[in-house]
């Protein structure tokens, strides 16, 4: 009873998701309210926006609010799970000569494939701050399709589409997987134990999954960001 208290006042019942991605070069904002009842997740609203201006005058300020960083400027390759490099060793194998004091990377696991995804710092800081400026209340970051993750084990579909990307399941038995860059809006539903989650919507469903779930199966030096983001948010809460 005392953890479920504890969740509750940190990290409350309504939460949101917000993809930020390019489609032919226009930024655009997906974002996605969530809430818990009854025990399971809910999706209550989902929305497209096209310029900040209308997304920062449509969210509320109070939510926790988990943000994927999708844009043209975050790269992501993939390498086989068992490959022994690990952390930076694998990043310097696919981004050789990286200068890690410029950038930012993300290592998650999608089955037996490793998902690293890099972009410059301060694209990402500048993100951060206009996010803060606003009031909203950040509790972590993620960058390209890292969030899918969350939701990978969940979703028996053979190709899946987000707003960017199209993964495949390239062998069932042993869910070896490719993924690539599209420009095709596929609008199609996914369940998600049980959550019918449209295409659109899934890297932001999965940041907020992630979150919940406290996540940590993934190698980043973006961690320290999220700690801290995601502890100021529940002193915040607690005291408040």
């Amino acid at each position: 009873m005392l953890e479920r208290l504890k969740t509750y006042f940190t990290k409350g019942t309504s939460f949101y998701g917000l993809e930020v991605y390019q489609n032919s070069g226009a930024t655009t904002y997906r974002l996605l309210e969530v809430s818990q009842k009854k025990g399971e997740l809910v999706i209550d609203h989902s929305a497209l926006f096209e310029d900040w201006a209308t997304l920062s005058k449509n969210i509320k300020g109070a939510l926790p609010l988990y943000v994927t960083y999708n844009t043209d400027n975050v790269i992501t390759k993939q390498m086989t799970t068992g490959a022994t490099l690990k952390d930076r060793g694998a990043v310097e194998t696919l981004f050789p000569g990286l200068n890690f004091d410029n950038f930012y990377y993300q290592i998650v696991q999608l089955k037996n494939t490793s998902l690293i995804s890099v972009c410059k710092k301060q694209e990402l800081d500048v993100l951060i701050d206009k996010l803060i400026k606003l009031k909203l209340s950040l509790v972590g970051v993620s960058l390209g399709p890292s969030s899918l993750a969350s939701l990978i084990d969940f979703i028996k579909k053979e190709v899946i589409h987000t707003n960017r990307e199209k993964v495949v399941m390239e062998n069932i038995q042993d869910r070896g997987i490719s993924i690539s860059k599209t420009n095709d809006v596929i609008q199609e539903s996914y369940d998600v134990h049980g959550l019918q989650v449209n295409s659109s919507d899934l890297l932001s469903f999965g940041g907020v999954v992630g979150f919940l779930m406290d996540n940590q199966s993934t190698d980043s030096n973006i961690k320290d960001i999220n700690t801290t983001l995601k502890d100021t948010f529940g002193s915040n809460r607690t005291f408040t």
